[in-house]
């Protein structure tokens, strides 16, 4: 087994239990395929667990050492994002048995889009009030 922080699974395990999920099932695999050049590349993906709480299910992993154990580590983020992506569950759990922490991770809405799309109403907003004004100015330079 893998040794997070120089612990086995078998702490993160304690963890989770300690946490109040029950473990469905260790070291699980998913498939899921991507569109690449018009064809399916299938992509295999293994969680250290399946574990529940309650009726949610969860996909979880087991991270140690200072950076890998936290979310805003980009490589723990994106494989917990490829989890749930991969597993039917509602959340993935990121687990720090050194710390004794779990971490629960869902997928949030998407942000507003930045940049030209975002932007795309703009344009059309500045070109009506500038046609307005123009409109408004000839109006009354004729009336007065």
């Amino acid at each position: 087994a893998r040794r997070p922080g120089g612990r086995g699974e078998g702490d993160a395990e304690r963890v989770l239990r300690d946490a109040g999920y029950v473990i469905e099932a260790r070291q699980v695999t998913a498939r899921y395929a991507l569109d690449v050049d018009g064809g399916a590349e299938e992509v295999l993906v293994r969680a250290d667990f399946l574990a529940r709480r309650g009726a949610a299910r969860y996909v979880a992993d087991a991270k140690g050492g200072e950076r890998a154990s936290r979310i805003t580590d980009r490589a723990t983020r994106r494989q917990l994002i490829e989890y749930l992506h991969a597993y039917d569950v509602d959340g993935a759990l990121l687990v720090d048995a050194t710390r004794g922490e779990v971490t629960v991770v869902r997928l949030g809405s998407r942000p507003a889009r930045v940049g030209p799309r975002g932007w795309g109403f703009v344009a059309p907003f500045a070109l009506g009030v500038s046609i307005g004004a123009l409109v408004a100015f000839v109006v009354g330079s004729a009336a007065g």
